[in-house]
């Protein structure tokens, strides 16, 4: 296993990843839109030099924003690997926090997170359904049936 720094010549591998298993390299949230390929990140991948786990972020003035994470196996660690590499580099930086938004239905997110020191900071009411007018792709309804409706701004001060 091996985590490096997404660089230029991976944006067309990361473009493929995220269409994968996105649908699209775009993001939508309440705080911005974004185009994840474009972004900083790490880059998670097996001994076969396969990605099995990407992280992109966005440093804004004090604060490091994770826009996605993902992580081909559940529980073996790479999501860890590659949040502990994003908190690294906002510390590296002078960031002070790292925040991250996830929506209502996403319990698995919401247990990962928290248990790695981030706490529920804001609730964004409805905006998801805002969201789906920049990306009509978002499903109506997510993990375990749950409609898709509210956005969760998770922070974690460093």
């Amino acid at each position: 296993m091996e985590i490096r720094r997404v660089v230029i010549d991976d944006r067309e591998e990361v473009s493929r990843f995220l269409e994968k298993h996105w649908g699209s390299t775009k993001m939508i949230t309440s705080v911005g839109a974004y185009d994840c390929s474009s972004l900083c990140g790490f880059i998670l991948y097996d001994e076969h030099n396969n990605i099995i786990g990407l992280v992109t972020y966005e440093i804004r003035e004090k604060e490091c924003e994770i826009i996605s994470l993902d992580s081909l196996q559940e529980n073996s660690g790479f999501g860890t690997a590659l949040m502990k590499a994003v908190e690294e580099k906002a510390k590296s930086v002078g960031c002070t926090k790292v925040t991250l938004i996830t929506t209502n239905d996403n319990v698995k997110a919401l247990r990962f997170y928290q248990r790695r020191g981030y706490h529920l900071a804001y609730l964004f009411p409805n905006a998801v359904q805002e969201a789906r007018k920049q990306k009509p792709s978002i499903p109506l309804v997510g993990y375990d049936e749950i409609p898709i409706r509210d956005e969760l701004l998770l922070m974690k001060k460093l």
